[in-house]
């Protein structure tokens, strides 16, 4: 049985695939939804990094690269964006988690992580060790800020860290 992206493809018992066979196919290559990030950059408060997609072993190199860049030049805060993250693996764990130790003195916050993520978060610990926020309004308010960050955040009131759960030192 072919596996991708940590799901299995399957067809209800019996439905024939879409090839006609008892056996699932796996997606086409230009099929694979991938992992986009995007960085935006709030000057003296944070450094916002999206993640729209899949966070798994094909996207860790990339996601690595990203996280690292984004703690480079020593922002204030990070704050990573999970509200159009659809998927989330260990090794998308693990990125998040390597950024969080080599960020060196940077508080990162998760923001906005939907139910399977924050059920990852839950059942490997990572919760204990991260302060995750329901929104990225929140996320940039509990070191003190507020305010939007150009159309990225969500309609939720702002101003106070109400919403975020905070982990240990640095999270």
């Amino acid at each position: 049985m072919a596996i991708y992206g940590g799901r299995v493809p399957f067809t209800l018992a019996g439905t024939p695939a879409p090839d006609g066979s008892d056996q699932p196919s796996a997606p086409e290559p230009g099929d694979r939804p991938g992992l986009r990030i995007t960085t935006l950059d709030l000057p003296g408060r944070a450094r916002v990094v999206r993640l729209d997609g899949e966070a798994d072993m094909e996207q860790r190199g990339a996601l690595d690269a990203a996280l690292a860049a984004a703690v480079e030049d020593a922002p204030p805060r990070l704050v990573v964006d999970l509200a159009r993250l659809d998927f989330c693996d260990s090794a998308g764990l693990n990125a998040l988690l390597k950024v969080r130790r080599e960020a060196a003195g940077i508080p990162v916050a998760l923001a906005a992580p939907g139910p399977q993520m924050r059920r990852l978060l839950e059942i490997t610990g990572a919760e204990q060790v991260f302060t995750v926020c329901d929104s990225v309004r929140r996320a940039l308010a509990a070191d003190g800020g507020g305010g939007t960050a150009n159309g990225w955040v969500d309609g939720s009131a702002g101003g106070s860290a109400a919403g975020c759960a905070s982990g240990g030192p640095g999270g």
